[in-house]
């Protein structure tokens, strides 16, 4: 007869593995590494500016999103550095999967982008380097060098091999020897590490990849990255710098009924745009910008002291240069705006009427003839006078008309005092005479 403890303490045991084998088939497949099921592809084609960066920046918030694996398709020359930094920044945090795909080159700008990446694959004939910068200034390649050998360090990779593609002096022997800009091949890249293997193309690529059944799409760049380029292009930047001010002179000239305010403040957006969609704009220079229109305004509007003006001016100034990043760039682009709003505002400046704030700044009174004010004495009314020398005149000299003593020249003659003479000539206040025969 069976022990009826013995059979209910077995089902007990029975239902506690089973119930383990649940558990256990419920955790595992979040013990293994799940594969993303799409491969986003970003075509970097081109040089590289403001407009790329964003373009980078939307396709990486599209993977994080997704969990989504970053294919960067890179095929430049390079381009602007500050983007490219930018771009390299955003690949360092992100948390997805990226690989840099050189097909078939990756210079200066664009092997920083590359080198950012987790990985790196070659086209066969692809090349990767050249990135010694435009001026080759002591301090542009130090900072520079540093960068590019930081974000190596990042990946893993060679941080020496990486300086010498920016510092010819280094030298990467077998590759470069000193003084030579570093630029390797695809064979070289893979050998030296900076590179983990070569593709034909994107899909042989992918399918020796974990990702070789994932589906793709193609991330193109969208009217706004294109957009953010243009508007952050030195002509783009010079020409609303010069709109801006000259909007807010004409502002200042009319006291507010110019529309110079709403232009001012288009132009200061279209300005903003750029680095804000490229994400490289923080709170101060809008707040610079914005609070020093507001105060100009208010200024013209209401208190006409002046003060304000010129103190919303210099705040605009400020964050207009720190919006282009300082430094010796922003200095000369900004200039080079204030040159084309002088010449703007001249040009318009007479078709607009002067308000009460101008009338405080400009100087209007004026010294005329009418009211009596004369450059010079008017000496038309001795013309053909006759007059004696008072002195020799040599040929200059004095001689009395009437009562007036007057000084004057000859036609280079001699003429000894007491001659009589004639006035024959008055050019302003030269009185030219001739002896009386």
């Amino acid at each position: 007869m069976r022990n009826p403890d013995r059979a209910y303490t077995r089902s007990l045991f029975r239902l506690a593995l089973w119930t383990m084998l649940a558990a256990l088939l419920c955790v595992l497949p979040s013990l293994v590494p799940v594969r993303a099921a799409e491969v986003l592809i970003v075509p970097i084609h081109g040089e590289i500016d403001s407009g790329t960066a964003a373009h980078v920046r939307r396709a990486v918030h599209l993977a994080e999103t997704r969990q989504s694996v970053i294919l960067l398709d890179l095929d430049t020359f390079g381009g602007e550095v500050a983007p490219a930094t930018q771009i390299r920044d955003t690949l360092l945090r992100t948390s997805a999967a990226t690989i840099a795909y050189v097909h078939p080159r990756a210079w200066s700008a664009g092997a920083l982008i590359a080198l950012a990446a987790r990985e790196v694959v070659m086209a066969p004939d692809g090349s990767i380097g050249a990135a010694e910068p435009i001026p080759a200034t002591e301090k542009t390649i130090a900072a520079l060098r540093g960068e590019f050998a930081a974000t190596a360090q990042a990946r893993g990779r060679n941080a020496e091999l990486a300086a010498a593609m920016v510092d010819k002096t280094r030298g990467a022997p077998p590759y470069a020897a000193p003084g030579t800009i570093l630029s390797l091949t695809a064979a070289d890249a893979v050998s030296a590490g900076i590179a983990t293997r070569t593709a034909q193309d994107i899909d042989d690529l992918l399918a020796a990849s974990p990702w070789s059944a994932a589906s793709r799409h193609t991330v193109a760049p969208e009217w706004t990255d294109r957009l953010t380029g243009w508007l952050s292009s030195p002509i783009w930047q010079i020409a609303l710098i010069g709109i801006l001010f000259a909007a807010l002179l004409a502002e200042i000239k009319t006291a507010g009924f110019s529309g110079g305010g709403l232009v001012a403040a288009v132009a200061a957006a279209l300005l903003l745009a750029g680095p804000w969609q490229a994400g490289t704009v923080g709170w101060l220079e809008p707040v610079l910008i914005g609070g020093g229109i507001l105060l100009l305004l208010g200024d013209l509007l209401v208190f006409f002291s002046g003060w304000g003006a010129g103190t919303g001016l210099l705040l605009i100034l400020a964050g207009v240069y720190l919006l282009l990043g300082g430094g010796t760039g922003a200095l000369y682009l900004t200039l080079g705006g204030l040159i084309l709003a002088v010449v703007l505002f001249a040009l318009m400046a007479r078709y607009l009427s002067a308000g009460r704030l101008w009338h405080r700044l400009a100087l209007t009174a004026r010294s005329t003839s009418i009211d009596g004010y004369v450059s010079n004495a008017d000496y038309s009314a001795y013309l053909h006078a006759r007059g004696i020398a008072v002195t020799p005149l040599r040929p200059a000299g004095t001689v009395r008309i009437d009562d007036t003593r007057l000084d004057v020249v000859t036609r280079g003659e001699f003429i000894p005092a007491g001659t009589p003479v004639q006035v024959i000539t008055v050019s302003g206040s030269r009185i030219v005479v001739a002896a009386i025969v």
